[in-house]
């Protein structure tokens, strides 16, 4: 029989490996604010693959850049940490106050998807993650065996989605920058709920082929993937190894990089075979980057500097819906309006302020209170009792 979560040993509450993934994390909130900001600002049917008003070769570079570089390549690594957060939960709660968090969680992501931003992606981690029950108790092997069985998922997915081709376009006719730009909050909520549920749920509102149902299941099957590896990752022992091993980190990082690099080759020598690769590449993208930053927690002096990273990355649920509602106000018609007239670039100077507020407010924040406020607000809800927020003594935070 396989070893069980009791007797693994995997330490969970060392210093060096919480700091590792509240840098990761950290560094992925602003990754992700990178891609939502253009994509809040663009029409639903561009999400993933480019963003609308790109007025001027500014703007056109640097979009060219993001879908590049970022797009598809961040939220696996939230949904990666969302694995291994999953695998220590239920190793320290059970399933039962798994279930309740997840539900949280999923009140959050229908908040957020219809009164902020359609591309929330709380509501589907969160009933995503409830699949994640089944492995509470579970072997390494067995757990390593689910894993096995959602990379052979997403292959097949994959290759069904270079098959059936692109499909039709099945979205329904709207004029987004009308429902966005000048409108009430009570008209963009009502265009915010089909956008939401066309990206989700497309079923629900538009008849679909067989081509668009692969399409629209590209997203999840990664999740899936993602959820597992950091599950798998957690209990086999190998994600404490890449954070305690500066040698386990540079291999990693290195693997994950020549996987990345192979595909992209591939691709760009073959573009037709893009969609077999692209939940391969995206996966191997965010892994790269993933362990670079662990691979950099190694050595002091890029450690010291990666440090305020680490504040964000424990508030990062209040920091991710503090972002997305800034740029909601700032974009759509019931706040400044400025949806469809500012390009990707154009948006930089809000950005770069968001993350520098994020990085004060969050060190501030947690000199006083031991969570953030949506932090604190999903424990208490999961665990049903009020806990305390505040510290007992104020302790500077160090690193």
């Amino acid at each position: 029989m396989g070893m069980t979560y009791s007797s693994n040993k995997i330490p969970v509450e060392g210093v060096q490996r919480l700091i590792g993934l509240d840098i990761l994390r950290g560094f992925a909130v602003f990754g992700v604010l990178l891609v939502n900001a253009p994509s809040m600002n663009s029409p639903v049917v561009k999400d993933g693959v480019d963003f609308a008003f790109k007025n001027g070769p500014a703007n056109q570079w640097y979009a060219d850049l993001i879908v590049t570089m970022a797009a598809g390549k961040f939220y696996p690594i939230f949904a990666f940490l969302f694995g291994v957060a999953a695998a220590i939960f239920l190793s320290k709660n059970g399933q039962k106050l798994y279930v309740r968090r997840m539900m949280m969680l999923l009140i959050f992501g229908l908040c957020q998807g219809l009164l902020i931003w359609w591309g929330d992606v709380l509501g589907i981690y969160a009933v995503l993650g409830l699949s994640l029950t089944f492995l509470a108790g579970r072997s390494r092997d067995a757990v390593g065996r689910v894993f096995g069985l959602a990379i052979v998922l997403a292959l097949v997915t994959s290759v069904a989605v270079y098959l059936v081709g692109e499909g039709s376009d099945f979205y329904p006719a709207v004029d987004s920058l009308m429902a966005y730009q000048n409108t009430s909050f009570l008209v963009v909520t009502k265009q915010r709920a089909l956008d939401y549920m066309w990206t989700y749920i497309p079923w629900a509102v538009a008849s679909i082929d067989a081509a668009q149902f692969f399409h629209t299941s590209i997203f999840i099957v990664q999740l899936f993937l993602c959820f597992t590896a950091g599950f798998y990752c957690y209990l086999s022992g190998l994600l404490h190894r890449v954070l305690a091993e500066k040698n386990m980190a540079q291999r990693t990082f290195f693997l994950s990089l020549l996987c990345a690099t192979v595909i992209t080759l591939i691709t760009k020598k073959f573009v037709e075979l893009d969609d077999v690769f692209v939940i391969a590449g995206c996966f191997s993208y965010a892994m790269s980057y993933a362990s670079f930053v662990l691979l950099l927690c190694h050595y002091e002096f890029t450690k010291r500097l990666l440090k305020p990273l680490a504040f964000v990355g424990r508030m990062s649920l209040s920091n991710y819906l503090f972002h997305n509602l800034t740029l909601s106000l700032v974009l759509y018609g019931y706040g400044l309006g400025f949806y469809g007239t500012i390009g990707p670039f154009d948006q930089l100077p809000l950005l770069i302020s968001l993350m520098a507020f994020s990085l004060v407010f969050s060190y501030v924040w947690l000199q006083y209170f031991q969570f953030g406020p949506l932090e604190w607000i999903w424990r208490v809800a999961t665990y049903g009792k009020r806990l305390p927020i505040r510290k007992q003594t104020r302790k500077l935070v160090t690193i």
